[in-house]
């Protein structure tokens, strides 16, 4: 009985006394790769209602929310009826008149965006003929 004591407690040492793997010395690094689509996705929004205009001809179109989150950016448009002399689109308090030929650049940006401007109409010299404006927004592709 001594002898199968004295054996399992040899095995037992040389359990004991083998060699353990260390990992304190390696560094611990992981590596995740994470990808995802998403859609793009652009709209400006304008109030519904117009201003009466003032005594200059100038209506308050209100607040203009764009929002494109376009990797290249997009450009907001403002389509409106050719030839308006003397016509123009304020935004922000700067006034950019309107093309000849019916659509006028608002916005053109080169990288995706939210922001809200404040827009403002003037007329022109032949205010009857501003019948009609309309915004559309162009993802940048």
């Amino acid at each position: 009985m001594t002898r199968k004591i004295l054996a399992a407690a040899a095995a037992l040492l040389t359990a004991v006394a083998a060699p353990v793997p260390t990992f304190a010395s390696e560094p611990l690094s992981m590596t995740f790769k994470l990808r995802g689509t998403v859609p793009v996705a652009c709209r400006v929004q304008l109030p519904s209602a117009i201003a009466t205009p003032d005594g200059d001809g100038i209506a308050q179109l209100g607040v203009a929310e764009e929002f494109c989150n376009a990797p290249r950016g997009y450009r907001v448009l403002i389509l409106h009826p050719a030839g308006l002399e003397g016509a123009a689109i304020l935004r922000d308090g700067v006034r950019i008149p309107l093309s000849p030929t019916g659509s006028t650049v608002l916005t053109d940006s080169r990288v995706p965006a939210i922001q809200q401007v404040a827009l403002a109409v003037d007329l022109g010299d032949t205010p009857a003929r501003f019948n009609r404006l309309m915004v559309r927004i162009e993802a940048r592709t």
